[in-house]
């Protein structure tokens, strides 16, 4: 009995790897729950469109906040505003996304959480 040789083993590691290539990589590992994929990707497709439907000054301050990390000081001096317009701006543009984003609280919580200006 002879080894398979080196053509031959690279075509079936070839093979092997073309199987998968239509899923992420999180579906192709072992354990995981494809229904959790196809959520977590769901949910990751409505958040970019939501990003996408806010005025520019708002999607930024939401991406140097929530993705960089930036402080708020490092906001502003970037975006050549007060710490008070960041702050302001931050708020509305997260009122914002919440509200685009309303259906999806209800679906992963059972509610929308209440905000502070909303009435019980």
């Amino acid at each position: 009995m002879r080894k398979p040789s080196r053509r031959e083993s690279e075509s079936l590691d070839e093979a092997s790897l073309d199987d998968g290539i239509d899923q992420p990589l999180v579906a192709r590992i072992d354990g995981a729950d494809p229904q959790d994929v196809v959520r977590r990707g769901e949910l990751r497709r409505r958040i970019e469109a939501a990003l996408d439907e806010l005025p520019p000054y708002h999607r930024g301050v939401i991406l140097m906040r929530e993705v960089e990390g930036l402080s708020y000081e490092e906001m502003a001096k970037a975006m050549g505003v007060s710490k008070g317009t960041i702050m302001s701006r931050l708020f509305h543009a997260r009122k914002k996304l919440q509200r685009a984003l309303a259906d999806c609280y209800e679906e992963q919580i059972g509610h929308v959480p209440a905000s502070e200006g909303d009435s019980p």
